[in-house]
């Protein structure tokens, strides 16, 4: 009996139960920026739905610390600065809520 083993990764879009992370484009240029968008399953409660945010390597993509989907809203927007490299590398950038935590992947090209 043979046993199989899938590594699957997403760059693109992020799905957790009640929440999704999209990156849009998900490669930049150093210097330019990609707008994140996170997406909950159902309305925000009230008083809104704060999701924490992070990067992997804030010398080169930096996000803001958390982003706040509006009370009665299911999605919310924040931008992705990045940084000029010399090499191309690719950065995490996670949202978390309610102890989900999801990872998009953001391919940063550097100018060599």
């Amino acid at each position: 009996m043979r046993h199989y083993l899938a590594l699957v990764t997403l760059h693109r879009q992020c799905r957790a139960r009640g929440l999704s992370l999209t990156l849009s484009p998900s490669a930049v240029m150093g210097g330019d920026s990609s707008t994140g968008t996170v997406t909950l399953s159902g309305p925000a409660p009230a008083g809104g739905a704060q999701i924490m945010l992070s990067s992997s390597n804030t010398g080169v993509a930096r996000v803001p610390f958390s982003v706040i989907v509006p009370a009665g809203a299911t999605t919310a927007t924040f931008m992705v600065n990045t940084s000029f490299i010399l090499f191309s590398t690719s950065v995490e950038i996670s949202a978390s809520y309610r102890s989900k935590t999801l990872t998009a992947t953001l391919t940063v090209y550097g100018l060599l």
